[in-house]
């Protein structure tokens, strides 16, 4: 390991610690306790895995663990426990990528992919530090995916997919919308690859994987969302109690259990929700412009240097269309600050694979791209800083900063009126 990237990797960690101890939420609120009510003794429910276990854990040890004080001790546990597996899985992926960089530009390239690890650390930490999706179950759907993606870049126990996707759709099943698209792009990004190599064996391998992937997701998916039957009205008071139990002062997120058991539509309650959607959701785009505009020019980079009507052509378009399948959250949902960081999550993860992997069409791509925003933008050096402004994402407000410029007409109002 070179002397650069050890210290990188000191100022990773110490960034990582930093980041989850400033933005360690104090409490976790009544919905992220509420799902951990939720479980498999009331029937196949949907979001009911992380619920099963946390009551297994409740059998299994001495304490009761069906209390506020035991449900935050467990979040906070879980919280510590994914930033470390986080840093973990970027200490993985620098390591191929300082082995993959030597033909591609040596040591100068792999430099130029540690503004992206940080840039995903900045989100990726404080967002499930943050109070609002402190012990949301999406924190469990990332550590998964970060597997899915470690597994794909060895070629190691990739049967293992086929058991990991369908279990992130137990977790939540929003997932498919969320998630999937890392692994299902990597998976034909594998395939094409071999095609192209002339490896057809192994390309068949992959696109069966990725064909039973989608086929287990979709029935899983499929049956939670229009198949499964009602809970009763019993079932219902049983979680209701047991999430009480659970909750800050007692009182739990009844409308997740409606929605979830009941299966009633909460559609109507969420129309001022979806009116803050639409006009915030602009403002944070504009925020998120610097951003935007690097990874635009570095795509323009990867189709100029593919051949046209090649094979590459086609992994590269799927690679910067992935991110489509979170539309449909962000047309009928309301938790836009969780899309949002799901479509940032896809880019990162997806292009430190490409790059672990060795693609050096993306390790060219982006070292240009990187060294040209630096020679250009006398701001560059403080995107990172200012990329903290943005953080954490959280639910129906996207972050802080946008909710704030969103609601200050509304505060300007206020104090003339």
């Amino acid at each position: 390991m070179t002397k650069k990237r050890k210290r990188f990797i000191a100022f990773l960690a110490a960034a990582d610690v930093v980041l989850l101890f400033y933005y360690l939420a104090e409490r976790v609120n009544s919905y992220n306790a509420t799902l951990l009510a939720f479980s498999y003794q009331y029937g196949f429910i949907p979001r009911g895995f992380v619920g099963t276990v946390y009551q297994l854990l409740d059998r299994l040890l001495p304490a009761d663990l069906r209390t506020y004080g035991a449900v935050n001790g467990f979040v906070l546990i879980t919280t510590v426990g994914y930033a470390v597996l986080l840093f973990i899985f970027l200490y993985f992926i620098l390591q191929r990528i300082g082995a993959a960089a030597r033909t591609a530009g040596g040591a100068e390239t792999e430099e130029k992919v540690y503004p992206l690890a940080v840039f995903f650390l900045i989100f990726a930490v404080p967002t499930f530090a943050g109070y609002y999706n402190f012990g949301r179950v999406d924190m469990y759907l990332v550590l998964l995916s970060m597997l899915s993606v470690a597994l794909l870049i060895r070629e190691k126990g990739i049967g293992l997919l086929v058991l990991l996707a369908p279990l992130c759709v137990m977790i939540h099943e929003g997932y498919v919308f969320m998630y999937l698209n890392i692994l299902l792009v990597l998976l034909l990004y594998k395939a094409l690859s071999y095609m192209e190599a002339g490896e057809e064996r192994r390309a068949r391998r992959y696109l069966l994987l990725l064909a039973l992937i989608v086929g287990a997701a979709s029935v899983l998916f499929l049956y939670f969302m229009f198949f499964r039957h009602k809970g009763t009205q019993e079932i219902y008071e049983q979680i209701v109690q047991t999430a009480n139990a659970m909750s800050y002062r007692h009182k739990c997120h009844k409308d997740v259990v409606r929605a979830e058991i009941l299966r009633m539509d909460l559609s109507e309650k969420e129309r001022g929700y979806h009116i803050q959607n639409f006009i915030e959701f602009p403002i944070f785009l504009i925020l998120m412009a610097p951003f935007l505009g690097i990874a635009v020019k570095f795509f323009r980079k990867i189709f100029a240097a593919a051949q046209k009507g090649s094979l590459a052509r086609i992994k590269y378009a799927a690679v910067a269309a992935g991110a489509v399948t979170t539309l449909p959250l962000f047309l009928w949902k309301v938790d836009y600050g969780r899309w949002c960081f799901a479509v940032i999550a896809y880019y990162c993860l997806v292009l430190l694979a490409l790059m672990a992997m060795g693609d050096r069409i993306v390790l060219s791509a982006w070292r240009e791209t990187i060294e040209e925003t630096e020679h250009k933008w006398a701001c560059a050096p403080f995107l990172l800083a200012y990329a903290l402004l943005l953080t954490p994402l959280c639910d129906v407000a996207i972050c802080k900063f946008s909710y704030l410029i969103y609601s200050f007409p509304e505060k300007i109002g206020k104090m003339l009126g």
